[in-house]
């Protein structure tokens, strides 16, 4: 959360222009640090201390922790007030019951020891629901796309195909069914998948909900015991646009990355884009990859790059692709 943000919420409601500076406390706890930037404003003349989360809503915090930090920076003479994106009612209240002044902009504001309480006109504002897709959901739709073999299979047929367990691949297609990209029938005794025939269209109505599949990079020394793993990255870009790469980047899931450190068989480099290869952790890998991730997923795996050579040569992938 940006510090003006909150500025421009106390300017607009009640007319502060508070200037804000770091708030210099000392020994305060790593985990105070951790999860809150701290930060000194004046309004209505008294100095208050702003807490601002590091996460996305209340519910993300231990309540005990925020009672531990609320009564550190009590005693350490000055006036907390915890700042939030979002929370839910019941969390309102009990910060309400607690008497903890709290600040949610554009929403909500509580700071009993100003007399200001807006809260009562404050519709709750509990965090949007994650629409994204899991990762074997995402794996699903790609795969579909590619090969068309998943339409009309059970759960447990799919689940085979995709190496995934029963349950998990469950889970994925209901979130699919839930967002009208994939029907899910039943029988009475098992559960269908049923996709739309048009893969253009399955494409552009998933498009929205679809993640970027790399969770992270990690460099090699040596990538002899990578052979026979897909190629991705730039690496694979290269091949269908202009860009000269000639670094190796393979992709891996999580798991077939954790046995090769623990064998032995890969070794880590002592800084990223050293050694002599890339790994990028997957979230989820395809049984129908041939020697290099597929062209969905690869688009995908560029989510918010600014790199304009990145841009130029996704936009070549887009016109090269073929229905």
């Amino acid at each position: 959360m940006e510090l003006k943000h909150i500025q421009d919420y106390l300017f607009s409601d009640l007319g502060i222009e508070a200037a804000a500076v770091p708030a210099e406390i000392p020994g305060v706890p790593f985990f105070i640090r951790k999860q809150f930037t701290l930060y000194k404003i004046t309004a209505l003349d008294r100095e208050l201390c702003l807490l601002l989360s590091q996460k996305q809503s209340l519910s993300q915090h231990k309540f005990q922790e925020i009672i531990s930090t609320f009564t550190f920076i009590q005693n350490s003479g000055l006036m907390p007030v915890l700042v939030f994106s979002a929370m839910s009612k019941r969390e309102r209240l009990e910060l309400v019951r607690q008497k903890m002044a709290f600040i949610v902009p554009d929403s909500q504001m509580f700071i009993p020891s100003l007399g200001l309480d807006f809260s009562e006109r404050i519709p709750q504002t509990a965090p949007q629901k994650d629409k994204r897709l899991r990762p074997a959901a995402q794996a699903l739709i790609i795969q579909q796309i590619l090969t068309g073999n998943l339409d009309g299979l059970t759960v447990n047929q799919a689940s085979a195909v995709l190496g995934y367990t029963a349950m998990g691949t469950l889970r994925a297609a209901n979130q699919l069914n839930d967002l009208g990209i994939c029907k899910v029938t039943f029988d009475g005794y098992r559960k269908q998948l049923a996709f739309p025939t048009d893969r253009k269209s399955l494409w552009e109505k998933s498009k929205p909900f679809l993640r970027n599949p790399v969770k992270k990079t990690i460099s090699v020394e040596d990538d002899s015991a990578l052979a026979g793993f897909p190629y991705a990255g730039e690496f694979v870009l290269a091949r269908y646009s202009d860009l000269s790469v000639t670094r190796k980047c393979y992709a891996l899931h999580q798991n077939d990355v954790s046995v090769l450190l623990d064998k032995g068989k890969i070794r880590t480099a002592f800084a990223k884009e050293t050694g002599c290869a890339d790994i990028q952790v997957w979230s989820y890998t395809l049984p129908s990859w041939d020697g290099e991730v597929d062209l969905f997923s690869l688009e995908l795996s560029f989510n918010n790059t600014n790199d304009a050579r990145i841009k130029i040569a996704l936009l070549n992938l887009e016109e090269q692709r073929k229905w």
